[in-house]
Order: structure tokens, then sequence, then C-alpha cells
């Protein structure tokens, strides 16, 4: 999404960090409109009238609907100790 981004325009970028923002623990489908909508005021009015911000929103709402299809599995009991025990002998290792 960054590339699409006027990065000279502070409007783009509190776009882009505004869209960082939202909230990412729901896993439902939602408009790119509805993600606008939960914008703040001015990141939402810079949204409709610059083009690459517009079609970054698009971009962002499409994403996030074809992660909300994705089931996402729990780890095992098992994952933490075998994380942890990894990093520890990467770090004796060093």
């Amino acid at each position: 999404m960054g590339y699409l981004m006027n990065r000279e325009s502070g409007n783009c970028r509190k776009l882009l960090e505004a869209l960082d923002a939202l909230a990412t623990g729901r896993n439902i489908r939602l408009s790119a409109e509805h993600w606008r909508a939960e914008l703040p005021p001015d990141e939402a009015e810079h949204a409709m009238v610059c083009d690459a911000c517009r079609a970054a929103l698009e971009e962002f709402a499409e994403t996030r609907n074809a992660l909300a299809a994705m089931k996402v599995e729990e780890a095992g009991p098992w994952f933490t100790a075998r994380v942890m025990a990894a990093i520890a002998a990467k770090e004796r290792e060093d």
C-alpha cells in the first residue's frame, strides 16, 4: 500500500498511519466505505479527495477481506516451549 501514497504529503502519511491503527481483531468482511467511516474525520475526508489514498483504502479493504476468510489455528501447548528452547540454543551459540 505504501507505494500508492504520495510520500511528500503529510495528509497521505497520516492516512497510512490511521489505516495501520484501525482495529485488527475483527474477522469480518467490510467495504472500503466502512473502513473510511472508521478513520478520523480529516483522514476520511482526505481519502475522498486523494486518488492515491482512495486506491490505498480500497486495497486495504480488499486485503482485510481476503484475510478475514482465513482460519488461524491455535498453537499447540508445545509451541511456546519449543520456540523458547530454540531461542536459548541460538543465544548459546552466539
